[in-house]
């Protein structure tokens, strides 16, 4: 494991609240299986605890919580257990600061969130360059090819969202490092 960069994702996160009007709300590190199975794809491995699950992402921590949302833009910060193939990206957990709207859920809603995710990412690292690219799903931010959060809107039981990652750590490090910044 690597280290997480604790003040990258503190800069982030003030970045966030102060600047792009999200506001902070903590959120469950534990979730009901109904909720986990919203956003992995089926046949993933949950991390099933006897209390509930372990979060893949905050974005399933704000689904197990949407019924206190009011319409607005929240962030969070939660660690993030992942049962992948482990390699130089990909690592069991890590922590992530979670983007959400609900309510103004638009396409221009999803742009103004990936100019604000690639504000912060030029503001930690100032002189690189982040791109945005279309996936299947929505849009990834990518650094050198490295995928460092993706973004889209997602429909779920008459719920509708708009989710991104404010930045993940250690690979937003991890990708500054290896790519020379």
């Amino acid at each position: 494991m690597n280290c997480i960069n604790w003040n990258n994702l503190a800069e982030a996160l003030n970045h966030h609240t102060r600047r792009h009007g999200f506001t902070y709300r903590e959120t469950p590190w534990l979730v009901a299986q109904e909720t986990t199975r919203i956003t992995f794809p089926e046949g993933t491995t949950k991390f099933a605890t006897p209390v509930g699950d372990l979060v893949g992402s905050g974005e399933q921590s704000f689904l197990e919580i949407r019924e206190t949302l009011a319409a607005g833009r929240y962030c969070t910060i939660t660690p993030c257990f992942r049962e992948e193939e482990i390699d130089v990206w990909h690592q069991h957990y890590f922590m992530k600061l979670e983007l959400i709207q609900v309510g103004d859920v638009t396409r221009e809603a999803l742009r103004e969130m990936i100019g604000a995710a690639k504000q912060v990412f030029e503001s930690i690292a100032p002189g690189e360059e982040f791109e945005v690219v279309e996936t299947g799903e929505g849009y990834d931010i990518e650094y050198r090819g490295i995928e460092l959060g993706s973004y889209g809107i997602r429909v779920h039981d008459g719920f509708t969202w708009v989710y991104g990652t404010g930045l993940a750590e250690p690979r937003f490090s991890k990708a500054l490092r290896t790519a020379g910044a």
